[in-house]
């Protein structure tokens, strides 16, 4: 998987597999091998890495990474409310996981529900050690979708001072002043 020789990976999975069927962690693999091959362009693969998710939950309903990559899955093909699910259960068993909580904040956001997507942008800001340009780009957005645009503006003069492009402060801002609109 490191070497990202994903064929050989998925071949040496399916043989431990057939070693230890039961083994949830071995299904989770399986899925995040297929994961990783569809997300190179093999789309098709993205329904057997949401059935590998499945599986390992179905073995252990604890194992919170096979919830979060499957939150992760669905994310990638844009099923926001299931994710939302998946990523809200991993924080049940994990608050901390920065990962579940940028995907609730994004997830929320599709789905229209700014309450829940604010909530998740101020966990992140607290839990996450440095925000990184897509959180910072993204929570600009979220933030105006709830009427905080005191907390947009100040995401978005970190978008700046990151050296964020121009593309993308006018994405931002064309967002913002939608929200704006909206609102009035």
């Amino acid at each position: 998987i490191k070497k990202m020789e994903l064929p050989q990976a998925s071949s040496a999975i399916n043989e431990a597999l057939q070693l230890d069927a039961r083994n949830s962690y071995l299904h989770f693999f399986n899925g995040f091998i297929y994961h990783l091959q569809a997300r190179q362009g093999d789309t098709q693969k993205r329904e057997m890495a949401i059935e590998g998710y499945e599986q390992a939950l179905r073995l252990d309903p604890g194992n919170w990474i096979a919830q979060e990559f499957l939150g992760l899955a669905q994310m990638d093909k844009k099923q926001f409310e299931p994710a939302k699910h998946q990523f809200a259960d991993v924080l049940l068993m994990n608050p901390d996981s920065t990962v579940s909580i940028y995907g609730l904040m994004v997830a929320s956001y599709m789905t229209g529900d700014a309450v829940t997507a604010c909530a998740m942008a101020d966990q992140f800001r607290k839990t996450a050690r440095a925000a990184d340009a897509s959180f910072i780009r993204s929570s600009v957005s979220v933030y105006a979708s709830c009427r905080e645009f005191d907390k947009a503006n100040t995401m978005r003069q970190e978008l700046v001072r990151l050296g964020g492009e121009r593309g993308d402060l006018d994405n931002v801002d064309r967002r913002v002043s939608q929200w704006k609109a909206f609102f009035r």
